[in-house]
Order: C-alpha cells, then structure tokens, then sequence
C-alpha cells in the first residue's frame, strides 16, 4: 500500500508544482496585460489633454476670427452710412434752392458793381449799357 501513498504524495507534488507554476504564469499575464492597459491609459490621458489644449486654442481662434468679422462689418456698415450721408449732403447742395439771404447778397453785389460802372463812366465821360436787376 505504501506504492499508492507514495504515488499519490508524488503526484500530489507535481500537481503542487504545475499549480504554483501556472499561478505564477497566469500572474504574470495579468501584470503585463495590466501594465499594457495602464500604458495605453497614460497616452489616452495624453491625447485628451493635447486635443483639449487644441480645442482651446481653437476656440480663442474662432472668437478673434468672429470679433474681426464683427469689427470689418461694423467698419462696413459706418463706411456705408457714411457715404450715403455724404451722397445725401451732396444731393441736397446739388438742389438747394439760394436763399432769400442769398439772393439778396448777389443783388446787392450787382447793385455796387452796377454803381462803380455809373461813377466809372460818369467820371471818364464813357456811357456804359447798366445791367438792371
């Protein structure tokens, strides 16, 4: 009987031994596959924050790249408004009609140019045609 007993703590010592072994080896699956999942974590976390500093700077581009935007159409528009006022003025120059203040000014200058021609001509003795107004 002892040939069983002695097979059986044999046998039960190699299973020991292939248990601590494949133990061991399926350990250090794991460590790897962790140190491997742990690995691609880190250039995750990498790539996240290297993608969120680019969003940023993409947004802080975006908003000066609409303040120029808001700035050229404002420029535009008072550009425009500008113009048409200036169109307005000239137009409104271009029709006019003289005033009454004006009209008188431009008879009064007639009447002294037409008062130099009569002393003019009273003093050299020429007679001169008078415009009258």
């Amino acid at each position: 009987m002892t040939f069983p007993s002695a097979f059986g703590s044999q046998l039960a010592a190699i299973m020991d031994v292939l248990a601590k072994a494949a133990v061991a080896e399926i350990s250090k699956l794991v460590e790897d596959g962790t140190l491997v999942l742990r690995l691609e974590m880190c250039r995750r976390d990498v790539e996240i924050q290297e993608l969120k500093r680019s969003l940023k700077l993409m947004e802080v581009e975006l908003c000066k790249a609409r303040e120029a935007v808001e700035t050229r159409a404002t420029e535009e528009e008072q550009e425009e408004e500008e113009e048409e006022e200036e169109e307005q003025e000239e137009q409104a120059a271009r029709t006019q009609v003289p005033s009454t203040d004006e009209k008188e000014d431009e008879q009064h200058g007639k009447g002294i140019w037409n008062q130099r021609r009569l002393i003019h001509s009273a003093s050299t003795g020429i007679a001169t045609k008078t415009v009258t107004t």
